[in-house]
């Protein structure tokens, strides 16, 4: 049994507005296996990813500032123009 996929998602309408589900896929020999994950379950994986999200917003942040120090003087001196 290999997972091959979760999807979480917040519902944006609705009487379950608000609210977090998940789908994961498993494959097997015998073919894919999807189970619906309840809001509890659905919490306690992003709970579960919730520190490699922070680092990987940190690191997103850092290469979009090394990004924009690199290109100031590109873009003063087009302003100057």
């Amino acid at each position: 049994m290999e997972l091959s996929g979760i999807h979480l998602t917040r519902s944006t309408y609705g009487a379950d507005k608000g609210r977090l589900s998940g789908l994961l896929t498993v494959t097997t020999v015998g073919g894919d296996i999807k189970l619906i994950l309840s809001e509890e379950r659905a919490q306690a994986i992003l709970m579960l990813m919730s520190d490699q999200l922070v680092d990987s917003a940190k690191e997103i942040a850092e290469n979009i500032t090394k990004e924009i120090i690199e290109h100031q003087p590109i873009l003063e001196d087009k302003s100057g123009e």
